[in-house]
């Protein structure tokens, strides 16, 4: 091939070939045909350029750097992630030495009571590398968040789920969504002892045994049942999940347990040779991992929140609960004004009740119940926030805001006209209450010097005496001279 030609070639590479639009090597190839028949107008005939053949040309793709070709049409996460390299992690010694954790989908579709379906629950477990053992898990509509991770980590750690395998990790492995990267499971696993170490963004493979964990659960599991979605559109092809749904998340718990203790944590493991379940019989046959009753564990794994304790109750969410002993924990707190609040542990996946901490003594904890039952039991803040955000759009639906402006306009003109209005009769009476004291006094100096039996003509009656029929004879709920003026001569704070 002619070195013009190749150094031709290479330039239409590097420049077109490796782009992040990714052209493909036909379409490259047919640019560099038209740029060497451009190149020939300009030289002579003996003198011009002879064009590759195809399979030379793809020969020179091929020879392309793999890596830089992936970086520039790709990008540097693919790159990375299809030419990783490293040696094995070093395997834990024990069980509960590192513990995976991840949030999924699952793949199928849930119904209500009624057959309606409803969606995808989301599955969040918590595995025993050492082990394979899966500690907790969690399985609702709640979509991943911190309370959620709590339930999960909560399940690892109770004595009452009858279960073989529980504990509290001494490392647990996360990645950095908003379910795990919190400060309130930080605070919750520090209790216990459990370092919470997040893994690099985009990096599945840092934790590939709880992955590897889902494709198992998947494959011998959820595809099986009537209603999967399967893992894409491609996969599931014609099939109607929403169609086949039928099962309801009650039940779809209580299979996945059964599937869960009876099937996998019983299957051989290909990678440690025994079952899962023989594995942590044999790692804790001298020292037993340990587990805490659900009573405590509620109190403790719960997200917090400072509030003010006001009328014996304390709030969140706009939601309302109450204890008789708030009110007495509110009048201690009374005496320290620098304590004037209260931490509130509350559990997003169940508002049915909340605990209050007491600030003198961290140990002792207030169980508040809901002040509207009826609503909050069984509650989730998802459901909850969904529910408010509903009644609010309804609520701009159902209101119109220019009669509305029109309407309290009206009613600032009104309350407006009324003052002016009594700020009049007020200083109407002042004048009446000044006439009729001029009046006494001048009665008290005709007595002092002798009877006057003269009439006094009509027109020079006292105001007060020509207003008096008048007042007497107004209408029913109007004010008369008796309901305007006391004993002492003053008007009524009415007015």
């Amino acid at each position: 091939m002619n070195h013009t030609v190749i150094e031709l070639t290479q330039s239409i590479l590097r420049s077109t070939f490796l782009d992040d639009r990714r052209p493909s090597a036909q379409a490259i190839y047919h640019l560099l045909c038209a740029e060497i028949e451009g190149e020939n107008l300009k030289r002579s005939p003996e003198d011009k350029l002879c064009k590759p053949s195809r399979a030379s040309f793809y020969r020179m793709v091929a020879a392309l750097d793999a890596y830089d070709a992936d970086l520039n049409r790709h990008g540097k996460q693919y790159a990375k992630r299809k030419h990783r390299h490293g040696v094995r992690i070093h395997p834990p010694s024990m069980v509960l030495e590192r513990v995976e954790a991840d949030s999924n989908y699952v793949d199928l579709i849930v119904v209500d009571e009624n057959g309606e379906p409803i969606g995808r629950p989301v599955l969040t477990i918590l595995l025993d590398i050492f082990s394979r053992c899966v500690l907790g898990w969690d399985l609702s509509f709640v979509p991943p968040c911190a309370a959620k991770t709590l339930r999960a980590y909560k399940d690892a750690l109770s004595s009452e789920n009858g279960r073989l395998a529980g504990g509290a990790p001494v490392e647990l492995i996360v990645d950095g969504g908003s379910e795990f990267r919190n400060s309130s499971l930080f605070k919750v696993a520090e209790r216990f002892g459990t370092s919470v170490r997040i893994v690099s963004p985009r990096e599945p493979n840092e934790k590939p045994h709880v992955e590897r964990f889902f494709r198992t659960m998947n494959s011998t599991f959820v595809h099986l049942m009537h209603g999967t979605t399967r893992s894409s559109p491609q996969d599931r092809g014609d099939y109607k999940a929403v169609k086949n749904a039928w099962i309801q998340l009650d039940e779809l718990r209580e299979r996945f347990a059964i599937w869960l203790e009876q099937i996998y944590h019983n299957t051989l493991h290909s990678e440690l040779g025994i079952p899962p379940s023989a594995a942590w019989k044999k790692a804790t046959e001298l020292d037993t991992p340990t587990r805490y009753r659900d009573e405590g564990l509620d109190m403790v794994c719960r997200k917090s929140a400072e509030r003010t304790i006001s009328g014996g109750r304390v709030q969140l969410f706009n939601l309302c609960w109450t204890s008789p002993a708030l009110p007495d924990l509110a009048a201690r707190l009374a005496q320290h004004p620098e304590k004037d609040r209260v931490v509130v542990l509350y559990d997003e996946t169940d508002l049915d009740h909340v605990f209050v901490v007491d600030p003198e003594d961290s140990t002792r904890l207030v169980c508040a119940d809901p002040v509207d039952p009826r609503y909050q039991k069984g509650l989730t803040l998802t459901e909850h926030q969904a529910a408010s955000n509903a009644l609010k759009a309804a609520g701009k639906e159902a209101t119109n805001t220019i009669l509305l402006n029109q309407a309290r306009k009206r009613l600032w003109d009104e309350l407006d006209l009324s003052t002016t209005k009594a700020r009049k009769r007020f200083a109407r009476m002042q004048k009446e209450k000044m006439a009729s004291r001029l009046r006494a006094a001048g009665d008290q100096g005709q007595l002092s010097s002798g009877p006057d039996t003269r009439a006094r003509p009509a027109e020079q009656t006292p105001l007060l005496e020509a207003t008096l029929p008048a007042f007497e004879e107004s209408a029913q709920g109007q004010n008369t001279v008796e309901d305007i003026w006391d004993e002492d001569g003053d008007i009524f704070k009415s007015l």
